[in-house]
């Protein structure tokens, strides 16, 4: 999902009128090219987001202010798939960067491949539709560089 939008809105209400500041990932936003920030007259207010897939998962924070105090609200960006109402995950689908292959020894045989994949994918060997989880003759190796 590349250049979605997404859109945070309230209202804020405060004597005098607050001012309002954004934060996404504990970085103060100005309104520019990726962000937009919005607060009218009618005490609304809203952070739009333009390339909001980047940013799935980060913290987005208000906080508004004036000489009689301040508050905020916080919350965790999760984009969600319209259609099918499921959430849309952040990172890479695995791929295997080389594929497996069967080296023949004295002791019996290994098997080796790499995979890559943002977040690091869990890896299960099967033999005959059974996950092996280092048990009897089976030991499984799994090296963070893929």
């Amino acid at each position: 999902p590349d250049k979605l939008s997404a859109k945070v809105a309230g209202r804020i209400r405060g004597m005098p009128k607050p001012s309002v500041e954004w934060y996404v990932s504990d970085t103060i936003i100005e309104s520019g090219n990726e962000f937009k920030t919005f607060h009218a007259p009618t005490n609304a207010v809203s952070l739009t987001i333009d390339n909001a897939s980047k940013w799935n998962g980060a913290l987005i924070k208000c906080i508004a202010s004036n000489r009689a105090g301040e508050t905020s609200s916080v919350i965790t960006l999760k984009l969600v798939d319209k259609e099918k109402k499921d959430p849309i995950k952040k990172g890479t689908t695995p791929v295997f960067t080389t594929q497996i292959a069967a080296t023949s020894h004295v002791d019996g045989v290994s098997f080796k491949g790499s995979v890559k994949g943002e977040p690091y994918p869990a890896i299960t060997w099967y033999k005959d539709g059974i996950p092996l989880n280092n048990i009897g003759d089976f030991t499984i190796v799994t090296m963070p560089e893929g």
